[in-house]
């Protein structure tokens, strides 16, 4: 038997229901390492990366479809790919030498890919926000802070939005709000649970402020929910890994699910669905004859 991550959908309850996973199924079924970031704009298709061809490659796959469509296929790995706000691009992570990677866009249907910030990044450190007016934010680290910059998908990157001091951080654990007017930063602490709200523009207020949610510890990341109200916030256990809906007051809602991996949601544009990776197995059943 084999065991691989693999892309999951299920389906979302309508906006102010109960939050929880219904018709969960699994998208993709492919012997190799799958993890999905991104949406198409009309939350038909995910868009996620694949080892089946030996190196990490782009896909887009439609929900109601069993067979995946190549966006981006070459000799080198390509990762973390996330729609650009008006849904035109689709900027991902390429690695151009070991452990050096460059920000790369392509149109939304596939074509040749350009660069969008040259220098070398840390992988997965960008997000886009899922609203067609939204923005790109990049993120680096300088003098023991997180910096936050406005990202254009064609002139790259632009200028500062925010500060706030450096944590602990794993790639990609972080997300702007629906409205890109904050971005909210995990902590990663083995004896609690809280997470950083840091202003990018004065609708999100003046100054950072910190939510601490009860009763969780050992966050890996956190993503908001579409409409705003709340957060999907994974933690690490001993046997994996559990994804928890959480309110913005650290209020733990409900638990979505349990998984043997690390796990992270991506909900759609349109809030009706979510992708996510979980452990998926394979195996060959083999008829032996005279026993």
């Amino acid at each position: 038997m084999n065991g691989h991550p693999n892309v999951y959908v299920a389906d979302l309850p309508p906006a102010g229901e109960y939050p929880r996973f219904t018709r969960v199924r699994r998208l993709t079924f492919t012997d190799a390492d799958e993890y999905p970031h991104s949406w198409t704009p009309d939350s038909r298709s995910v868009i996620f990366e694949s080892l089946r061809n030996g190196n990490f490659d782009l896909f887009r796959q439609e929900i109601d479809e069993s067979a995946a469509h190549p966006l981006a296929v070459s000799s080198v790995s390509k990762v973390l790919a996330h729609v650009s706000p008006g849904g035109k691009w689709i900027l991902y992570n390429q690695q151009f030498k070991k452990e050096h990677w460059k920000i790369m866009r392509i149109p939304l249907e596939g074509g040749a890919a350009e660069t969008v910030l040259p220098e070398p990044s840390v992988p997965g450190e960008f997000n886009c926000s899922v609203l067609p007016s939204g923005r790109c934010v990049a993120r680096t680290i300088q003098n023991d802070q997180f910096v936050f910059w406005d990202l254009d998908p064609v002139r790259g990157k632009g200028r500062e939005l925010a500060r706030s001091r450096w944590g602990p951080a794993n790639v990609g654990d972080w997300d702007i709000s629906p409205d890109e007017s904050l971005v909210v930063i995990p902590n990663h602490d083995p004896h609690d649970a809280r997470v950083r709200l840091v202003p990018l523009d004065a609708r999100g207020g003046t100054a950072e402020r910190t939510v601490t949610i009860q009763g969780l510890k050992n966050l890996s990341g956190v993503v908001w929910a579409v409409d705003g109200r709340g957060w999907y916030v994974a933690a690490s256990v001993t046997t994996g890994a559990i994804l928890f809906y959480v309110d913005l007051e650290g209020r733990i809602v409900t638990n979505l699910m349990e998984s043997m991996v690390s796990i992270f949601a991506v909900p759609s544009p349109d809030g009706r669905h979510v992708a996510y990776l979980d452990w998926g197995a394979s195996a060959n059943v083999w008829q032996v004859r005279g026993l």
